[in-house]
């Protein structure tokens, strides 16, 4: 019989979380993109968006392995948690350059995100637990998708699209907190004892 070990319930927690503040907020940049700049602009908006994740993508490739991936996924989620902030206030605007800027922002942010979540899984499971974790992980990302959609939605009808962006904050904050909980109670491979 299987047992979901505390070390895969821990990660399944952290995607979840992820997935949730992830959907939240390209769900909220999505739609202050199309309320603002309209569905012809986003031709451009891809365009820009592989100009910026190209080059990012590049150098997250170089830097994956040379700083620990805790620290980087830790820098990250701080980072967008920062910039969420600080983003916030300025959405009342009517700038269509800023809702470019978010919406690329947020995507580019969602695919490093992911991208760190899954190479730091390799730093703390063994390959077997790895490989079993797949199912749970899906299960938890999916419920996370769901759950920061339904939030999306559901805080749309209460607040505006700028003032929900601070709920992207809160949910990465639920991330490193889920985050740094896992590192206090398990020490990456290689790093234990």
């Amino acid at each position: 019989k299987a047992r979901i070990s505390g070390l895969l319930l821990g990660f399944v927690v952290l995607a979840t979380v992820l997935a949730t503040a992830n959907t939240y907020g390209s769900t909220l940049a999505a739609a202050l993109f199309l309320n603002r700049a309209g569905a012809n602009a986003i031709p451009l908006y891809y365009v820009l968006y592989a100009g910026l994740s190209i080059p990012v993508a590049m150098a997250f490739s170089q830097v994956i392995d040379r700083w620990p991936r805790a620290g980087v996924f830790t820098v990250l989620l701080i980072g967008g948690a920062i910039l969420t902030a600080a983003v916030a206030p300025a959405a009342r605007a009517e700038t269509k350059a800023l809702f470019y800027a978010l919406y690329i922002v947020i995507s580019v942010f969602e695919q490093l995100s992911y991208s760190v979540f899954y190479v730091l899984m390799t730093d703390y499971c063994p390959s077997v637990e790895n490989n079993r974790s797949t199912t749970a992980i899906a299960v938890g990302m999916a419920l996370g998708g769901l759950a920061g959609g339904a939030l999306a939605g559901a805080g749309a009808s209460i607040f505006s699209s700028a003032d929900l962006l601070f709920g992207m904050l809160a949910l990465l904050v639920v991330a490193l907190g889920s985050f740094v909980i896992i590192r206090r109670r398990i020490a990456a491979l290689g790093e234990a004892e």
